[in-house]
């Protein structure tokens, strides 16, 4: 017994068309993926209450050059450090001590106190005497009030040597909920190119 196999149509335009459709199966893979996992990271942030515009700076791009595709999950927001800039969606996730670079006292504000430009206002910008200080029982801890005549003092901010920012996000599982459909999604993108 003997089998022969013949070949209607040019086997290398076959194997080429084939290709095409991997690589457009892959990067629909990797963009639906790289999009889903950011939509996860957008939705933490903004169920741990830290807002809309923190969410909004988590951004994606998906590369395509030679056939490979590269999905990347990045984030715009940056703060000011002495050691330089970090990013803020790291430090949510990871949590962090904030202490005081040379100044004697973080200050938090604790009403709605008004803005400079862009900036929140600090002790600093109000006239001497509008503001006392007020120390406490624990010496890492500390007031400062607005004093007025003939009314209680209204506190105005909370100092402190140094505070805990908590772990608010997980990046991890976000990541552990997403990576493992990659192959499934590019076998469905798959199956529609080849539709």
């Amino acid at each position: 017994m003997s089998l022969r196999v013949y070949i209607d149509r040019d086997l290398q335009k076959a194997i080429e068309a084939e290709r095409r459709v991997a690589q457009k199966a892959i990067a629909t893979g990797v963009r639906q993926t790289t999009n889903g996992l950011k939509a996860a990271l957008r939705r933490q942030v903004r169920q741990s209450g830290l807002g809309k515009n923190l969410a909004n700076a988590i951004r994606s791009n998906v590369k395509r050059k030679n056939g490979i595709a590269d999905g990347m999950i990045y984030s715009k927001a940056r703060g000011k450090r002495p050691g330089g800039r970090v990013d803020l969606i790291t430090v949510f996730d990871q949590g962090a001590v904030i202490k005081t670079n040379g100044r004697r006292w973080l200050a938090i504000p604790l009403a709605p106190i008004g803005k400079i430009g862009n900036r929140r206002i600090r002790p600093s910008d109000y006239a001497k005497g509008v503001l006392a200080f007020l120390p406490t029982k624990d010496p890492a801890k500390a007031f400062l009030v607005f004093r007025r005549r003939g009314r209680p003092d209204e506190p105005a901010f909370l100092l402190l040597k140094q505070t805990q920012v908590a772990k608010r996000i997980d990046i991890d599982s976000a990541l552990r909920a997403w990576l493992p459909r990659l192959p499934e999604l590019i076998v469905e993108a798959w199956d529609k190119e080849k539709a």
